[in-house]
């Protein structure tokens, strides 16, 4: 099923430049979700967008990956609102990045060095990936978000199924 419209290439900068402060970006797809009476879907940050291939439906792919910035809030309506549009990171151009992850746990953070760093070390004001890519000043504002001790555990139950 399909639950969510793409928006128009100028319509999505201009919303993108709205929403944060003039500047632009690219690789930026735009969508809004389709609220139905059988539809109630949601899209929260890290949020995927998938695809599945026309000739064989049990393939799927990753097309994109729902983005994040400090100055974004919700419209009225809230997180579910077809009125609001989502921003999405279009992932083709960071196939490296994304195969680099695949390559730590669940509860690490890839460096792009491959060395992966537990999550506890992740946006603690000490620089552990050798360029410092675990205190990006943008990705910790974004997971940051909540006040108090920023906490990127798994619950118990994840860890007691994924641990071999």
């Amino acid at each position: 099923t399909r639950d969510i419209t793409l928006e128009s290439e100028s319509l999505c900068e201009s919303a993108y430049t709205l929403y944060h402060g003039g500047n632009s970006a690219d690789n930026i797809l735009c969508a809004r979700p389709i609220i139905s009476e059988y539809v109630a879907f949601c899209h929260f940050y890290g949020s995927v967008l998938t695809f599945t291939d026309r000739a064989s439906t049990s393939r799927t792919f990753l097309g994109a990956v729902l983005t994040s910035s400090p100055k974004y809030g919700f419209q009225k309506g809230g997180p579910c609102s077809g009125k609001r549009v989502n921003f999405f990171t279009a992932v083709a151009g960071h196939a490296d990045w994304i195969a680099n992850n695949y390559k730590c746990s669940p509860t690490k953070f890839a460096c792009g060095n491959s060395a992966c760093l537990h999550l506890s070390k992740v946006c603690n004001g000490l620089k552990d990936c050798p360029d410092g890519e675990d205190e990006d000043r943008l990705f910790c504002a974004a997971v940051n978000i909540c006040p108090g001790k920023l906490d990127l555990s798994l619950p118990d139950v994840y860890n007691r199924r994924h641990t071999s």
